[in-house]
């Protein structure tokens, strides 16, 4: 009887020991490896969340910019005589135009030069959209900056992802007879009003992605 409880008294092997902590071990790894994956993927969902929350911000505030769009009449003094031209221009790879919004929250002008314009990346095989804008001060500034090869700038950002091909268009509005419809141009010595609105084309391989800003109907320009 004395040797059975001395036998129950006398406590755990150096071998039960060690294995006991080898599974600890093992359990403590496991459980601060799923920890670090845990971490790792609460981290990449905030980092996913704040680009989204970012884009967002960014394509609102050239909503508003768009939707800002200034029609006014520019008065170019030539050779010959006056030419009248629209405070507005695109082609299918740039489009500029006077606003009086900023998208990046300026204060300092009265009235902006914007400008959406599709750039080749570094790698020259694919295409991505710039947007940016800069004070416009007066009407012989603005007139200088729709017509210079180059739009002068004070603030750009990158918008979207690099595609292979974008493009702009332009809606031009119903008339009697004529429906409404997208056109790759909107000439500024053309034109007397703006168009209803711009569109983006995103092609990446047979994928499209199409944003589209609109322009509030307004009053032929002055």
């Amino acid at each position: 009887m004395r040797a059975s409880n001395r036998k129950a008294q006398r406590g755990f092997t150096l071998l039960e020991v060690m294995v006991s902590l080898a599974l600890a071990t093992v359990i403590l790894t496991i459980l601060l490896l799923g920890f670090r994956l845990t971490e790792n993927a609460r981290r990449r969902g905030e980092e996913k969340l704040d680009a989204m929350s970012k884009r967002l911000a960014e394509i609102e505030a050239l909503h508003a910019q768009m939707n800002s769009a200034v029609p006014s009449m520019l008065t170019k003094i030539g050779d010959d005589q006056p030419l009248k031209l629209l405070s507005f221009s695109g082609t299918p790879k740039q489009v500029r135009f006077l606003t009086s919004f900023s998208w990046a929250g300026e204060r300092s002008f009265g009235k902006w030069l914007a400008a959406y314009h599709v750039e080749a990346v570094p790698d020259g095989k694919e295409e991505q959209l710039e947007v940016s804008e800069v004070g416009a001060p007066g009407d012989q500034e603005v007139l200088a900056a729709l017509l210079a090869p180059a739009a002068p700038t004070t603030h750009t950002m990158l918008l979207g992802d690099p595609a292979d091909h974008i493009e702009l268009s332009y809606l031009e509005p119903s008339k009697p007879g004529k429906s409404a419809a997208w056109v790759p141009e909107w000439k500024a010595e053309e034109r007397k009003n703006l168009p209803r609105g711009v569109q983006v084309l995103w092609s990446v391989g047979k994928q499209e992605q199409v944003m589209t800003f609109m322009i509030p109907s307004l009053v032929d320009a002055k």
